[in-house]
């Protein structure tokens, strides 16, 4: 007879063409069927149905309290759409956060702030962030609003400079010509 250990148990088999039966013993976790997550069915209570975090927990067992509790809410695409932190609502801090995301499913804007009941919206804006892409993804604008207060603290564009070259006496281009993009800051 051999013995296979799994989790919670292990599992007897005789060996084939005996007669015999297999018997097996796997003790159940110790975790009831209450305590499962009703959108999983699952122990795993952190994560929805398609792996995603939802719920990230900090606990604190000797003081029977979170630590940082961080919450998630995605869209179809699995984008993650709002980020939400209990423990610093709770001490009246702004750090939930709002994404936003272009057609092509990239991300565009970012607020910080306290999010609202329906989760689409930012009050007691503390950050922004936004920025603007081209259509192979790269930034034509970046502005950041560092303290909520609706002007852009940093506002900067990449314009592009197109370069002329020549080609050589054997009609061969001595260099390509290109576009070039420099980062300036906007007045």
């Amino acid at each position: 007879m051999s013995t296979t250990h799994v989790p919670y148990g292990s599992i007897n088999t005789s060996p084939p063409g005996r007669g015999r039966r297999s018997r097996r013993r796997v003790r159940a976790p110790s975790r009831s069927i209450s305590e499962a997550a009703p959108d999983t069915g699952d122990i795993y209570s952190g994560f929805d149905r398609f792996g995603r975090v939802k719920d990230s927990r900090w606990y604190d067992y000797g003081s029977a309290a979170d630590v940082d509790r961080i919450k998630y809410g995605y869209d179809r695409n699995s984008n993650r759409i709002w980020r939400q932190n209990t423990v610093a609502d709770a001490l009246g801090k702004h750090f939930d956060e709002l994404y936003g995301y272009d057609l092509v499913n990239r991300l565009k804007d970012l607020d910080r702030g306290t999010l609202n009941g329906g989760k689409d919206g930012v009050t007691d804006l503390s950050f922004a962030e936004c920025w603007a892409l081209d259509q192979t993804g790269n930034w034509k604008n970046y502005r950041q609003d560092d303290d909520g207060s609706g002007t852009w603290d940093l506002n900067q564009h990449r314009r592009p400079t197109l370069s002329t070259r020549s080609p050589t006496s054997a009609n061969r281009p001595d260099q390509v010509g290109s576009r070039r993009f420099t980062t300036a800051p906007v007045t």
